[in-house]
This record gives structure tokens, sequence and C-alpha cells, in this order.
């Protein structure tokens, strides 16, 4: 079966139309399995709860909360709701889009499932818009589904691992185990055994972001995940994810995702109403 723009097997909750984007947030109850289908539209998919899986013809994907998925048009698949539901915000772009990726010689050729990196970023910063919607939320919005579509095809493509030296990728590692504690760059780039400052130029060339940014954007990612468990408070999330205080955390938070944690939780529904 192929779905046309809009038409998806959840219940839709709330939609933006607008610029060639449909934005629109959808729940899933728990156990619904998906005949195998295709989406008309292409589409960036993000799960903000619950579980699900995915299966094509030569791959399956395991979906968790905050993982942001890509589908190229009339891609064929199937899907299972784990038994917590599924509540996704789905975006999906028409045919000019994908000829102006094209024009720019930007290619977007199969499938992908993004946890962590500038995908998942982004698409926490849509979100984020998504709910505020004030009168710059659709150019906004615009300009990140730009970057997303960009980041797609560096990855599939290879340019984001070309020319990538083994310690930068022990040195994000280190990072990744240790996002929690106060880091410093010296002590980063004592562990890889390279010039603090040649770290952190290098590191930014490659992941187009300082450290700092990058542990503040890994930060925000634990603490999205723990804020969709209503049964942590903020304050426990906040020394979880290593801010000194909850004033700080939702300070960060805030520039972020565009909306405060306890803002962001309210729109999430809890996982016996999805």
């Amino acid at each position: 079966m192929r779905l046309g723009p809009g038409r998806l097997y959840g219940k839709t909750l709330t939609t933006q139309e607008f610029a060639g984007i449909q934005v629109l947030d959808s729940a899933y109850p728990p156990g619904l399995r998906l005949p195998k289908h295709s989406h008309e539209r292409g589409c960036f998919s993000i799960l903000l709860r619950g579980a699900f899986s995915e299966t094509y013809q030569n791959k399956h994907l395991e979906w968790e909360p905050f993982c942001v998925g890509f589908n190229p048009p009339d891609e064929e698949h199937s899907n299972l709701v784990h038994r917590v539901g599924a509540y996704f915000l789905v975006i999906e772009l028409n045919h000019l889009w994908f000829e102006r990726a094209h024009d720019h010689s930007v290619r977007t050729y199969e499938s992908t499932l993004f946890r962590g990196g500038p995908v998942t970023w982004l698409g926490k910063k849509l979100y984020g818009e998504f709910r505020t919607m004030d009168e710059v939320s659709h150019l906004s919005i615009e300009g990140i589904v730009l970057e997303m579509i960009a980041e797609v095809s560096r990855q599939q493509s290879g340019i984001s691992e070309r020319q990538f030296p083994r310690w930068l990728e022990q040195a994000r590692e280190f990072v990744h185990a240790h996002f929690t504690e106060s880091l410093t760059i010296k002590s980063i780039a004592e562990a890889v055994g390279v010039h603090p400052v040649h770290l952190a130029r290098t590191f930014r060339k490659h992941h187009r972001l300082t450290i700092g940014s990058y542990v503040r954007q890994l930060r925000i990612e634990l603490a999205c995940r723990e804020i969709s468990k209503p049964d942590v408070s903020l304050a426990e999330i906040a020394s979880l994810a290593g801010f000194y205080d909850q004033g700080h955390f939702s300070k960060v938070f805030k520039n972020v995702i565009g909306l405060t944690p306890a803002q962001y939780r309210a729109t999430l529904p809890h996982a016996n109403r999805v």
C-alpha cells in the first residue's frame, strides 16, 4: 500500500503544513502491526516516546526514544509497535525538496536510523519549534530540514568519514563515556595523546561543533530520554545529566530545544495514553 501525504497508521494529533513540508505528531497503540507499505513523500520521523521495529527487504531497524529516521519516497517496509506504544513527530517533504537537493548534488538514497549526532539534535530542535510555533517557526523549520537533508547526504555518501583520524574517534568515544563528568579539553587530549589545541581544532572541523557544544548536546540527549519517564524528577535528571543545578539545566535545555524541561515533558503523552 502506498500512503499519500499526511496519511499514517497512527492517530494524528496535530499538524502544520507549509512550504512543501507537513509536520505532524502521531500516536500508535501498543502491539499495532503495520502491513507492508510505502510513503509517497520522503520523511524524517522522530520517536519521542515508546519503541518500534521497522523491517525492510534487506534490513531491520529497532527504534528507541529520540532516534531519528529518514525514509526516501516509495521504499516499502513494515512495522511493529512494541507493548509501550509509540509517539512520533513526522516531517513529510514533497518532491520539490528532493529536486532542490539533487540540483546541488545532494543525494538521499536509502532509509537510515540515527542514534545521536547532528541529525538527532536537529530533530529535537525542530520538535521545539513545532511546539512553540511563533511567527518565525516556519522559517526556522525550513532551515533545520535543509540541515538534516545535508547531514543524511554526508553520512550516506561517506563524506563525514573521510580523513577521520583514529585518535579523533578515540576522543569522541572518551567524551561519550564521560560526558556527565567535569571534562576538560586537556584531560581529553591527554587520554588520546594529542595537543589540546590540535584536538579542539580538529574536533570542530570534523563534527562541526566545539567539544563543549558536543558535550552539552549529549547531556540534553540523555535528559530527553529521562524526561520521557514521568516518575523521574527534573532535579534528578539535572544531576544525572551532569548539570550543576536545575536552573542551569533548564536554561541550557531551552536554548537547545526551545522549550523548558517542564514544557517538553508536558508535550509527551504518558505511555498508558499512547
